[in-house]
């Protein structure tokens, strides 16, 4: 499973999104087709369905690590560091 570690004020500041999250592990094969899956629930965090408007991440800054799954098989862990 893919992991990538991020500092919690980046995602405090919106220099880190959902889609950069994505994008650093390698779930989806480009940013349009990440925001397609967005738009067509095809997205989960912790097993609840992605849907942010804003593409942000701060609603998860309390937790030290989310479960990112897109489809049924690409899953990937992103790291919060405090």
């Amino acid at each position: 499973v893919p992991t990538f570690e991020i500092n919690a004020n980046k995602i405090e500041k919106n220099e880190f999104t959902m889609l950069d999250a994505i994008e650093k592990l390698n779930l989806t094969k480009s940013r349009s087709d990440t925001k397609r899956l967005i738009k067509s629930k095809g997205i989960k965090i912790n097993d609840e369905i992605y849907n942010s408007e804003d593409l942000s991440l701060n609603s998860y800054l309390k937790l030290t690590s989310i479960k990112i799954s897109v489809g049924k098989k690409n899953i990937g862990i992103l790291k919060i560091k405090n």
